[in-house]
């Protein structure tokens, strides 16, 4: 019985409000004191360097699909970056790139990882309590809070994922009941294409 009540509880507005709320709580520990560490970090090198690569159309090998890249330069050309800066492991960044800019990109990025886990789940039809658990754990998650705060594309990939994951799942159902519907067939089909080209 009280299962049964917490689960009418978590189907209402009040229940939409939590989620908001935890979104909300996922963005605070997401963007807080991004300036703090005005340091070059991990995979930021590389993503940089190709950056300046880009904007100065200079010719590279890569081994991946550019399309993740490529909108890490744009969003490097948004906030008035020229490709001046030489990126190196460890040392501070200069004033002429947007780091902070670049890192509250980032960050809410990885805040939509909340609500997509959390629609995720309902999709797969898990138990609501287990959707819930789900969406506290990627708010709290501290590889996912750590990983949101950087310039790199891990963020747009598990959006990506879980976004293709989401419309999987709803396809397949519909699939089952014998009306699928195109939009969805579509989404699908976006989701996974927006998957395969940021990383593989």
């Amino acid at each position: 019985m009280y299962i049964i009540n917490i689960r009418r509880h978590l189907q209402t507005h009040s229940g939409r409000v939590l989620l908001l709320t935890l979104t909300l709580l996922a963005l605070y520990l997401r963007t807080r004191a991004l300036s703090s560490d005005p340091r070059v970090v991990w995979d930021a090198v590389h993503f940089g360097t190709f950056a300046n690569n880009y904007i100065h159309r200079e010719f590279f090998l890569d081994v991946h699909q550019p399309f993740g890249r490529l909108l890490i330069t744009l969003l490097f050309q948004m906030f008035g970056y020229t490709g001046d800066y030489t990126f190196v492991s460890g040392e501070n960044y200069s004033s002429s790139v947007p780091f902070v800019q670049m890192r509250a990109v980032q960050a809410v990025v990885g805040t939509l990882l909340v609500p997509l886990s959390f629609a995720m789940c309902q999709a797969l039809r898990m138990p609501l309590v287990s959707v819930w658990l789900a969406a506290v754990f990627v708010t709290l998650e501290n590889a996912f809070i750590g990983i949101a705060r950087l310039n790199v594309l891990d963020n747009m990939l598990l959006v990506a994922s879980a976004g293709a994951v989401s419309a999987f799942a709803v396809v397949e159902r519909m699939h089952t009941k014998q009306r699928i519907c195109t939009s969805h067939i579509v989404m699908l089909g976006l989701a996974l294409a927006l998957l395969l080209k940021y990383r593989h």
